[in-house]
This record gives C-alpha cells, structure tokens and sequence, in this order.
C-alpha cells in the first residue's frame, strides 16, 4: 500500500484587508484563496475567522489546522550581540532577558524565535542573532477568535522567515544576500535573507498600502471602493472614458510618489546591508504582497539600487493544482504559501 502524506496546515495571513490562505501537499499547491474583509479598519475578529472557515470549506481546503503570522503591527525583532557560545553559557536564556530588556516586559511575557546571523563587519567577538516574536497580550485577542471560528492554530509564525521558507528553494548563493519586500495594507515588511536564514527585518508603516488608499481618497475627493478602482485602472494603464482618464492620470501622479518613497526605503535598507556586509551583496530583490502590483515598482527598484527586482507568487515557487494556478500568480499570497510550508521543529 502507498502512503500519501497528509496536507499541510492552512497558511493564514490576515490582513486587515484581505484575509489569504494557501495549503499545500507533495509540494503542490492544492488550495489557495483571498477574501476581502469587510471593515478593514477593525482588527479582525471572530466573525471574519468564521466566515473565512466557510469559504475555505467551500474551496476545497481540507481540515481546521492552520498556521499565522504573527501580527505585522505588534511583532518585533531584535539584533542580539551576546557572549560566545559555550557549554555553560546559557545564550537561550540571555537572549531572551535581553529581547526582555529591549520590549521593557516580563521574559514569560511573550514568545519568540532566534537564530544566529552572521557577524557584521567591525563586529565584536560573541554570538550574533536575531530574535523576532509577539507578545502574549498582542496575539490572545487573534487566537480566541480562530478558536471561537473552529480553527486550530498550530503555530504562529514569523512573517520574514516564512517568506524566506518559499522564496529560498535553490537560492544557494551563501555569499550573497536577497532582499524580500512584502508590501501589505498596514505595513510594508523588508528584510534580508543569507542562504535560508533571515539575517535582517524591518517593518515600515509608512509604506502599508492604506497610505496610499488614504491620499487618493484625500485628494481626489473619494471613497475607498472609487480609491481601489482608480489604483486598478492606473495599474493596468487604462480608464472607461476620459472624466476617467483624468482621475486616473492624478491618482497615477500619486501612486508615483508613494512608489518612490518605498524605493527610498528599500535603497536604505539596501545601504545598511553593504554596510554590515560589505562582503555578501545584496544579488536579487523579491516583491510580495498586495503591493507587488504596484505599476513600475520592479522598474523603479532596479534603477535605484542595481539589483534585480521582481515579483514572486506561488507559482514562481511551487507546482500548483489546475484549479488554483490563477489564484497563484497573485503575489500577495506568497507568504500564505510560506505559512503553509511551516514544519514543527
């Protein structure tokens, strides 16, 4: 008799404004979906988990296991530069008073994950590592609400590493580094992965996606759903008639500025990464995210910075089922894909 391998869990990623799971087995991506919330202003609560556990049953998503990330606004990592690694030097332990330290909380306070990271150029002797997690107080509210929705969460995940998880397979190239980008509707989320380990992370507020919704409403005197039209009609270089073509060409000046303050951020991140490493550069930039879509963003990124910038969704990544393969050339589900991929240690 042949065994198949159960499917994984459910890869969550709850956006405030869209909600994305994939799920995967044998390496393939047998289910994939995106739901629009339907008050993006309000943390998601159970009520959006149930009606989301009804659109997964529908779309052929098997079981109730699913793995999240941790939320985007309340994670936080750390770069660690502790004692060297020794049989009685309890690094686990003074990571974890020092992450402590830094979030000024209790150590049973929160959960976290770290790993060590190579050292920096200039660097003192010691152990280098980056610690990420949540605190307990931040991450109650979303677990209650999967339970109160039936879903059975076994793990919450680290955003970074997950992308890295999905976006790592041949990279190969330990010398140099990948830039990951995730543009998401609260925050965008950059960081730098060495091989398979992440090495660096920022979140950045001031490039989450509702920013820009919120200038084109501001400025063109509109609500949310003409603001999403007008971010459309400008991505894909057309409108229905020119009263449209007007809107579209000033919602179009306005996405151009909120491009190039992302480049602005990417090209410090970037800096800082030559700086730490002179010796590994930085070969490749991914875009995932709601606002990989964004037009000319790859274009602008490589002019900037000299580095290949371009997007990646689930099927740049992974073999994905007839059903879905549409769905998986959407970007913004890459990171469901990488949860999905989660493996208990």
């Amino acid at each position: 008799m042949i065994m198949l391998a159960p499917p994984t869990p459910i890869g969550l990623d709850l956006g405030r404004r869209h909600m994305r799971a994939v799920q995967m087995a044998h390496g393939r991506v047998i289910a994939a979906s995106t739901v629009l919330r339907r008050a993006p202003q309000q943390p998601i609560d159970a009520d959006d988990l149930t009606r989301l556990a009804d659109v997964l049953y529908r779309q052929g998503f098997l079981g109730r296991r699913v793995v999240l990330a941790a939320p985007r606004e309340a994670q936080f990592a750390t770069v660690l530069q502790l004692p060297p690694r020794t049989p009685d030097v309890p690094i686990a332990q003074i990571a974890r008073s020092e992450v402590a330290r830094a979030q000024d909380c209790d150590p049973g306070t929160f959960e976290m994950a770290a790993w060590d990271i190579p050292a920096p150029a200039r660097a003192g002797k010691g152990t280098h590592m980056l610690a990420a997690g949540c605190k307990h107080a931040d991450t109650q509210p979303l677990l209650n609400a999967c339970d109160a929705a039936g879903l059975d969460v076994v793990a919450i995940d680290i955003a970074a590493v997950a992308l890295a998880r999905a976006t790592s397979h041949g990279a190969g190239d330990d010398a140099g580094m990948t830039a990951l980008l995730d543009l998401d509707w609260t925050a965008g989320l950059l960081a730098l992965r060495c091989g398979d380990a992440i090495i660096y992370e920022r979140t950045v507020a001031d490039i989450g996606l509702w920013h820009l919704h919120a200038q084109i409403e501001q400025q063109l005197n509109c609500d949310l759903d003409v603001a999403g039209y007008l971010l459309d009609a400008a991505a894909r270089g057309s409108a229905g008639d020119d009263a449209d073509a007007a809107y579209v060409g000033k919602a179009s000046r306005i996405i151009d500025r909120f491009v190039q303050l992302i480049v602005d951020e990417v090209r410090a991140s970037l800096d800082f990464a030559v700086h730490q490493y002179p010796d590994r550069p930085v070969r490749t930039l991914l875009l995932t995210g709601e606002g990989a879509a964004l037009p000319m963003l790859c274009d602008r990124l490589h002019d900037a910075t000299h580095v290949e910038a371009r997007r990646v969704a689930p099927a740049d990544i992974a073999r994905c089922d007839d059903a879905v393969l549409s769905r998986c050339a959407d970007a913004q589900l890459t990171l469901a894909a990488g949860l999905a991929q989660w493996r208990a240690a």
